[in-house]
């Protein structure tokens, strides 16, 4: 489906209806009228609404950063509305920061599922010929994951389809995710996430902006915020990996196994109280304290006499459980009535090796049962074995079992409260605002 842009105008200016501004304003809202839907179902005027290539990519960025601290794009949407309330079209004007940032980094595209496989078919006929490569038969809304074969270089590829057979498809099965880092493979293939529904792999050739070839795949029934790339992945088979018995966590994770724990007895799926933030609030006064509290100002929300904000992340773990650096760095250890037994691993730029900072990073791992004092002072690599996870400190008497957990505070350039930030930016794996993890 096409919608009237303003041809006039720049290339960082375009316009959309208005049902579609609603529906990046508010994604949340979205979820029930998409789920379940199957393709062709009426929806807005009897089709689909396929957002133009670049608010799939805003919608996307937008989504994936819904939080109370990045609302920069809701903003600039609301007022687009109101400067626009008299037409049937929002225009929404980008600067060239915005338009670097959240459009031209996103390559996205959206399609019918078996419209894709036509295309697919189509491109594989041109570059052989008209010659069948081989063919492939699916079950009914089946997935095929191999890979596809063009001007004889095979690529990486996940189907779904709901026709039963597809043919010119030549099947090569990927069993890592390492031949998806090969450089033959990573200069012509991303992967990237629609705003809803769908997983998109889309095939770039060198020297041409635009898609040779784009490939969509349904959800598989994950849940919402479980639509990442990581798990597309585990889930399409293209990465088979059993986390409970890998010995070493992923590059970049303190634990093996991530997962945040919360502060709600009644409830342990509720994880926000083991997350960063004024997250500890307990009735609608403390939360309207909390709603106006912003990251590392002097004045901390108290509230009877008890801290609300969390300077760190409370991860999950039994006594015992290793615990590994996140970065290279100086080793320091010691003890505090609050982490109990602790390990700061002080980290140069150089070591850090993060783009977005040039400052030094110190990374706090609380709550140890041990550590190991003859690393005192030493260098160390990211992924050594730093301690142990305990119950030292303030929560030996105050928690449960179920409740032990290594709580990790992160300082950006010296070590001060004013210098806490928050620490699920800085590990590979990823969490939303609740604390559940993306991937």
């Amino acid at each position: 489906m096409d919608y009237p842009t303003t041809p006039a105008l720049a290339d960082r200016y375009t316009a959309l209806v208005k049902t579609q501004w609603d529906l990046i304003h508010n994604p949340q809202s979205t979820t029930g009228i998409f789920d379940g839907m199957e393709e062709g179902a009426s929806f807005f005027d009897g089709s689909w609404i396929i957002l133009d290539e670049k608010h799939t990519r805003l919608f996307n960025h937008m989504f994936s950063n819904n939080n109370s601290t990045n609302h920069t794009y809701i903003d600039k949407v609301d007022k687009a509305k109101a400067r626009n309330s008299e037409v049937k079209y929002v225009d929404l004007n980008y600067s060239e920061k915005e338009y670097k940032e959240w459009v031209n980094q996103w390559k996205v595209r959206t399609a019918s599922s078996d419209e894709v496989v036509e295309r697919i078919i189509l491109k594989i006929k041109e570059a052989s010929g008209g010659k069948k490569i081989d063919t492939l038969n699916l079950a009914t809304k089946g997935i095929y994951v191999g890979k596809y074969k063009i001007d004889g270089v095979e690529y990486p590829v996940a189907i779904y389809s709901e026709k039963s057979t597809i043919s010119n498809l030549k099947k090569v099965q990927v069993a890592e995710i390492s031949d998806l880092e090969k450089e033959e493979n990573r200069k012509h293939l991303r992967i990237e996430e629609t705003y809803i529904k769908y997983l998109v792999l889309a095939f770039y050739e060198d020297n041409n902006p635009e898609p040779s070839l784009v490939i969509q795949v349904e959800k598989l029934g994950k849940v919402l915020i479980e639509i990442t790339k990581t798990l597309w992945l585990k889930g399409l088979g293209i990465v088979k990996e059993d986390e409970q018995h890998r010995e070493k966590p992923l590059p970049g994770d303190p634990l093996v196994n991530m997962e945040i724990q919360g502060t709600d007895p009644n409830n342990p799926n509720n994880r926000i109280g083991g997350t960063y933030g004024c997250v500890r609030y307990t009735n609608n006064k403390e939360k309207q304290n909390c709603d106006i509290w912003e990251e590392n100002i002097k004045n901390f929300p108290h509230i009877s006499g008890k801290n609300k904000v969390h300077d760190g992340i409370d991860l999950a773990a039994d006594i015992g459980t290793p615990v590994f650096s996140i970065f290279k760095g100086i080793y320091h250890s010691g003890y505090s009535q609050t982490l109990g037994y602790y390990v700061i691993i002080a980290s140069s730029k150089e070591c850090h090796n993060l783009s977005f900072t040039n400052q030094e990073i110190f990374v706090c791992y609380g709550h140890l049962s041990s550590y190991k004092k003859d690393l005192e002072g030493k260098l160390i690599e990211a992924g050594a074995i730093i301690g142990y996870s305990g119950n030292s400190g303030n929560i030996a008497s105050k928690i449960s079992p179920w409740q032990y957990h290594l709580h990790i505070t992160i300082y950006k350039g010296k070590i001060s409260r004013f210098n806490r930030v928050n620490p699920i930016n800085y590990f590979t794996t990823k969490f939303d605002n609740y604390g559940n993890k993306i991937f």
